[in-house]
């Protein structure tokens, strides 16, 4: 069974399909040639989901029983396959993948892996412009030559895979009221993600003299500024104002003793929060609101905005006391219920 929807200025395209057999496995990465073998017994079951998000394709898939694969996964992109759940254990060119773990494989190179029972899978397709433009201050991970050969990247800690996919799931469900702001957010939130394993297991670069670190934070503020009706992710900033992470990292914990992620993240708060106030309660609804601001946990998207303005978003949208028009989501009950289950 296949669905398909459409949705986004920018162009946020959803194709889904059920599997019924292992050779539907074959189409997991869109416009890959690829071999899949079924080895262990079992009807299988699960699905492939297929998007481009603004030109970036993504593929999820989730499959039930044992398989061998090979194959090339793209002939003129560099493919980022993130392991995201497993009943038993993966193996890629004899090598174990834990949850977290991605696999780099270069344009036109052969892939090969064995699962040992169902698991599910997450895979980005880089251009080299992607990797170029979205890596351009980061000198070690922009060179293209270091991408041109296969390897495998682990995480000690896999606590971001949950968010990743739920990004993905509410990208999937609200593509078609997302703005283009806020879809060139979420494209590089995912990048980010998909490739922190690999910036992590690269060298930490000679730390030099910082440029003035009130400068540095001055150009930030007046970038979001000047943006501030769209999320800002830091990549973004990174790029436009021609500044590593590191240093960037470092000019913010010199001035406002905080990183530049905490930063970003209570400016986006402050915009929510300016939309909520602005917003007709019969109308908007606060979950999106919120996705379009770069927010995807509602419970801690809640709790972090009570603990900076003293009040639930709910609160904020319906004006406090001086209206009585009924909120759908959440009430104070809700947002605790939503917050206990997401702890």
């Amino acid at each position: 069974m296949i669905s398909e929807r459409n949705g986004g200025a920018m162009g946020i395209t959803v194709k889904t399909l059920q599997l019924t057999n292992f050779e539907e496995l074959a189409s997991t990465v869109k416009g890959a040639s690829s071999e899949v073998i079924q080895l262990d017994p079992g009807r299988v079951s699960g699905f492939i989901s297929n998007l481009s998000i603004d030109g970036l394709p993504v593929n999820v898939g989730s499959f039930s029983v044992g398989v061998r694969t090979r194959g090339v996964l793209s002939p003129d992109r560099t493919t980022i396959g993130m392991l995201t759940s497993t009943d038993g254990r993966v193996v890629h060119w004899s090598r174990d993948m834990a949850v977290g773990d991605v696999l780099v494989t270069p344009p036109g190179v052969e892939y090969g892996g064995r699962y040992f029972g169902g698991a599910s899978i997450l895979t980005i397709s880089l251009s080299d412009s992607d990797i170029l433009s979205f890596f351009a201050q980061e000198p070690r991970i922009c060179d293209l030559e270091s991408w041109k050969k296969i390897h495998l990247r682990g995480v000690p800690d896999s606590s971001f895979v949950p968010r990743l996919l739920d990004i993905l799931r509410q990208a999937m469900a609200m593509h078609s009221i997302l703005t283009d702001d806020a879809i060139a957010f979420w494209r590089r939130a995912i990048i980010e993600m998909m490739t922190l394993p690999v910036v992590r297991n690269v060298p930490a670069e000679a730390l030099g003299p910082l440029a003035s670190a009130l400068k540095i934070v001055r150009e930030v503020e007046d970038y979001v500024d000047r943006n501030s009706l769209k999320p800002i992710h830091i990549s973004e900033v990174c790029n436009r104002l021609k500044v590593s992470r590191r240093s960037l990292h470092r000019a913010f914990h010199e001035t406002f003793g905080m990183g530049p992620v905490t930063f970003l993240r209570r400016k986006r708060l402050c915009s929510v929060h300016t939309a909520l106030l602005e917003a007709d309660s019969r109308m908007a609804t606060i979950a999106d609101v919120a996705m379009q601001y770069g927010f995807i946990n509602l419970g801690r998207f809640a709790g972090d905005y009570r603990d900076l303005f003293g009040e639930y978003p709910s609160h904020t949208l319906s004006g406090g006391l001086r209206k009585t028009r009924s909120i759908r989501y959440p009430d104070p009950s809700h947002v605790n219920m939503v917050r206990r289950a997401t702890a």
